[in-house]
């Protein structure tokens, strides 16, 4: 698990690497760039998608309950990248912010759900013999559809100085749900490897709808995954989606398996409170990231501001020549 971990940052870095050097200026050329840049990007996707495997195994070998937390090496790895790899920046918002999700994922992990049952495969879908987990799949998806609609009206909206914030909160968010549920079909999906590939013949309905599910919500996944890294910093995304996919994976199991009822009161009590720590936290790092974008952008443009008030002078004494050389430079 920990080295899938570090796999799949190695992997986001080199992305996010790919991005910020496509929009950077090059001496090079264009064709050059992009292609350059392009070969990176995409060694970082296969980077990625070569650490998913490992997951397989882990989630097979150990339950979610155990694998949530290791994933926490990955914010501490990228903590590291992040600003040694690719230049950001740590706020004082992102260190709090980080700590806060170190805190909120302990008690999500510690107060939550120990073991977990075997479960067949008709299971996954049984939800007349399930319904508080209908119910919880029904509110997850309309929580990603809205997600995907405030993402859609944010490429719509533009400039407008809430779309930092809307990406922010819901390319995390969604990325987390769709990773969350992805994982307990890949665990069915390792199961039915485990069992000597049984269940095929005595569920081949079932395992054709794993199947399928599983390759659904990888290519939704990385479809999602690709359009954070364009947008988003991995100090923001990748601390953010690691905390709200455990959280998930956690409500997730313990509703499944109906562990709630077997819980003590205060261990649902703290529970409850390390998601709430989560999701706040997720919001207010976004907000006050948002906040500090947009005050670097007030200052670029006041520095143009007077930058152009100090050429205006000299611009009345050039003659037609000389203003289009500076305006090709």
């Amino acid at each position: 698990c920990i080295c899938q971990n570090a796999m799949s940052n190695i992997g986001l870095t080199l992305q996010r690497y790919a991005n910020v050097e496509a929009a950077a200026p090059s001496r090079k050329g264009e064709e050059e760039t992009a292609r350059a840049t392009a070969v990176m990007w995409w060694i970082g996707l296969v980077v990625y998608l070569v650490s998913q495997p490992l997951n397989v195994v882990a989630l097979t070998l150990a339950p979610e309950c155990i694998i949530a937390p290791l994933g926490s090496v990955e914010i501490l790895i990228n903590t590291v990248t992040a600003t040694m790899v690719l230049g950001e920046s740590l706020s004082v918002a992102d260190i709090c912010g980080v700590c806060l999700f170190v805190g909120g994922s302990a008690m999500v992990v510690v107060f939550g759900p120990t073991a977990e049952e075997e479960f067949q495969l008709r299971d996954l879908f049984s939800f007349e013999s399930r319904p508080e987990y209908f119910s919880f799949v029904l509110c997850s998806t309309g929580l990603a559809l809205g997600c995907c609609a405030m993402l859609f009206w944010a490429s719509a909206a533009g400039g407008d100085s809430r779309v930092t914030t809307v990406r922010a909160v819901c390319f995390p968010l969604l990325f987390g749900i769709v990773t969350a549920f992805n994982q307990m079909f890949v665990k069915a999906c390792g199961m039915v490897v485990g069992n000597g590939f049984q269940a095929v013949h005595r569920e081949p309905v079932e395992v054709a709808i794993v199947l399928v599910t599983v390759v659904v919500l990888s290519v939704g996944s990385i479809r999602v995954l690709s359009s954070a890294l364009h947008y988003l910093e991995n100090r923001v995304f990748v601390p953010a989606q690691f905390v709200l996919q455990a959280m998930f994976m956690e409500l997730q199991g313990a509703i499944f398996f109906r562990e709630f009822s077997y819980m003590p009161l205060l261990n649902r009590v703290c529970f409850m409170l390390g998601c709430a720590i989560c999701v706040a936290t997720v919001f207010l790092v976004s907000v006050a990231n948002a906040a500090e974008s947009q005050v670097d952008v007030g200052k670029e443009v006041l520095i143009a501001h007077k930058l152009s008030k100090t050429l205006e002078p000299v611009e009345h004494h050039l003659d037609g020549a000389q203003l289009a050389a500076m305006d090709s430079l």
